[in-house]
């Protein structure tokens, strides 16, 4: 089921971004995307080589039109393609056996590395309160009785998405600052 599920994933690989960025790449080195020429247990120092370069173009912005991609970017890159290329059983070139579960050493610790060296990631602002009381607001005075519905799944929906100490009042000091009940 699992091995299906992948294959379907990983049906046509020409959509995807991940792939087309290797396939550029491994173009451009005088490879075929899915290494065909280097499938022997005795040639997989030559596929990792080949993957970790690819990441470090990607690293040093060679095929992103920033000043490089972020770890988390270069891993989930990585995984698609790897993924793409085990189900159409070809080897890994992440993964010295094909029944290894952890990354080789060398991925893990360079993804660690730049993870480490990465900014730390920036918080999302949350929907505020005004949204809300607006669309309520709006919804609520329409005569239909669907668009009051709306209005209250809205109210309901923005409470339920919260967490407890957004809406109830707490004894510890937070930077969260508790929903009043003029907020609503």
């Amino acid at each position: 089921l699992l091995n299906s599920e992948r294959k379907c994933r990983h049906a046509d690989p020409s959509g995807n971004s991940y792939w087309k960025k290797w396939s550029r790449f491994a173009t451009y080195v005088g490879q075929h995307p899915f290494l065909h020429n280097l499938q022997g247990t005795d040639q997989h120092l030559e596929r990792s080589n080949m993957f970790m370069a690819f990441a470090w173009s990607l690293r040093n912005g060679q095929l992103y039109k920033s000043s490089g991609a972020s770890a988390t970017t270069i891993e989930a890159t990585l995984r698609e393609c790897a993924g793409i290329m085990v189900a159409r059983e070809f080897a890994d070139p992440r993964r010295h056996h094909p029944a290894q579960h952890q990354l080789d050493s060398r991925f893990r610790q360079q993804f660690k590395q730049w993870k480490d060296h990465d900014p730390a990631p920036q918080p999302e602002h949350a929907l505020p309160n005004s949204t809300v009381q607006l669309l309520a607001r709006c919804y609520s005075a329409f005569p239909k009785i669907s668009f009051r519905i709306i209005a209250d799944l809205v109210v309901v929906a923005y409470f339920f998405l919260l967490r407890v100490c957004e809406y109830t009042k707490s004894s510890r000091t937070t930077r969260t600052v508790p929903l009043r009940r003029q907020d609503i």
